[in-house]
C-alpha cells in the first residue's frame, strides 16, 4: 500500500436514496473533473439513520456505486467523515475525506 496526501476535492449530491457524485477537483494541477456516478444508499443495514436510535449508536450512510466497466466503489459517511473504498481489476484504493458543510 502507498500513501498518498490529499490531492482532490469532491462533491456528492444527495437525493433520496441515491448519492451522485457530481465534480472532482484536481488541486494538484487546478483541473475540474464533472462526474454522474450514482450510489444507492443500502437502507437494510442497522446503522442507517433512518433506523438507528439518536442516543444508541452512530449513524452511518452507506452507499454502493458502479465506478465502471469493473469498478465498485463503496461509500460510508458520518456526520464528520466520509470514507471511500474503490476497487478496479487489480487496483484497489481506500480514501477519508473530511467533510465540509
Amino acid at each position: 500500500m502507498e500513501r498518498s496526501e490529499g490531492r482532490f476535492e469532491i462533491v456528492y449530491f444527495m437525493e433520496g436514496d441515491t448519492i451522485t457524485r457530481i465534480r472532482v477537483i484536481d488541486l494538484k494541477n487546478i483541473e475540474i473533473h464533472y462526474d454522474k456516478t450514482t450510489f444507492q444508499i443500502d437502507r437494510k443495514l442497522r446503522s442507517d439513520p433512518t433506523k438507528v436510535p439518536a442516543i444508541k449508536a452512530k449513524a452511518v450512510i452507506r452507499a454502493i456505486g458502479r465506478t465502471g466497466i469493473d469498478g465498485v466503489e463503496i461509500l460510508s459517511m458520518t456526520d464528520q467523515f466520509m470514507m471511500s473504498v474503490k476497487s478496479m481489476s487489480d487496483y484497489f484504493e481506500i480514501s477519508r475525506l473530511k467533510r465540509i458543510k
